[in-house]
């Protein structure tokens, strides 16, 4: 029996805004399918990231992205809940 490793990185925004939606996203890149300048997105311009998301889209094995926005039940925003909620959904 062959064993596959399979490595799902997960990122999420929004979760410590009192409102407002949290978005997450994961990735399962292919290791033979390497894209070259993958780094932490507040170290790219804008125009990078525009590239690199696309190559992401073109290449990975699997991606999502998951949004969520709902208030609590006391009528205030959570973010715990969504964030877990939007990470599930990616």
């Amino acid at each position: 029996m062959d064993v596959v490793e399979i490595i799902c990185g997960i990122d999420e925004a929004g979760r410590g805004p009192l409102a407002g939606p949290v978005v997450a996203a994961a990735v399962v890149l292919d290791k033979k399918r390497r894209i070259n300048g993958l780094n932490d997105s507040k170290q790219l311009t804008e125009e990078r990231r525009d590239i690199l998301a696309a190559r992401i889209k073109e290449r990975a094995v699997a991606w999502g992205v998951g949004r969520k926005s709902t208030p609590s039940t006391s009528g205030k925003p959570t973010s715990s809940p969504c964030a877990a909620l939007s990470t599930s959904w990616a």
